[in-house]
């Protein structure tokens, strides 16, 4: 896991909280239960992901969900305009000469925080609307199948600690469906693709919305989070 509240600058939930839930709730599976497979769970307290949960089996990611706010009065003090201008990965950022200062294209904002980073006057943590999302199926190992990025599967997720209990209960439906319908030695990314997106949400409940169609322009293959389906 990453950081959280305590130790990170930009984070949107408290990872060490989050995984202390998880081990507790999810003890008994990991020590009397038998699994098909080894289940890796991560939690990353932004999308930034130092944890490298995105090849995760189940993982929690935290997530902002506004744009970061300009403290034009600091960005001079505080900031190198070039530097912030470069850190930003879809390039929403760029000068604003006539404030002295810079401006954010919202649309093109992924409210990844890597901004805040570098330039302590776009602050972008937000009590009200941070929260995480889950994304399942991904594995580093190439044992009978590629690697693979895990794919989203519930967008957002209010932050409600110190318990998180819609967390911990949406884990345990994804763990119980794969406990029941996995083959022996698959991981939860081999069994999602066996019997196809579209039925793993039919077998868990979750809602297939917007969010899960990848529109992001400048997305590469290879970081594509959509759950395509596989009819």
């Amino acid at each position: 896991h990453t950081q959280g509240w305590i130790h990170c600058h930009s984070a949107c939930t408290d990872a060490s909280g989050l995984v202390k839930v998880l081990m507790d709730d999810f003890a008994e599976y990991f020590t009397e239960k038998e699994l098909p497979n080894k289940v890796r769970f991560a939690v990353a307290c932004c999308t930034n992901m130092c944890g490298a949960v995105h090849c995760s089996d189940i993982a929690i990611v935290a997530i902002h969900r506004k744009v970061p706010r300009i403290d034009h009065e600091n960005v001079k003090n505080l900031c190198e305009v070039p530097s912030t201008i470069a850190c930003c990965p879809t390039g929403a950022i760029s000068p604003d000469p006539a404030k002295k200062s810079i401006k954010i294209k919202d649309e093109k904002c992924m409210y990844c925080g890597n901004c805040y980073s570098v330039c302590p006057a776009l602050p972008i943590s937000d009590a009200e609307n941070d929260g995480v999302a889950i994304v399942v199926g991904g594995k580093v190992g190439s044992l009978r199948s590629n690697p693979m990025f895990s794919k989203l599967v519930i967008p957002y997720i209010p932050n409600n600690p110190p318990r998180w209990p819609e967390v911990t209960k949406a884990c345990k439906i994804i763990l119980e469906a794969y406990i029941a319908g996995a083959k022996k030695h698959e991981r939860v990314g081999e069994w999602v693709e066996r019997i196809g997106w579209e039925q793993f949400f039919k077998i868990t409940g979750f809602p297939f919305t917007f969010q899960h169609i990848d529109d992001f322009t400048i997305a590469r293959e290879t970081f594509r989070t959509a759950s395509t389906f596989k009819w």
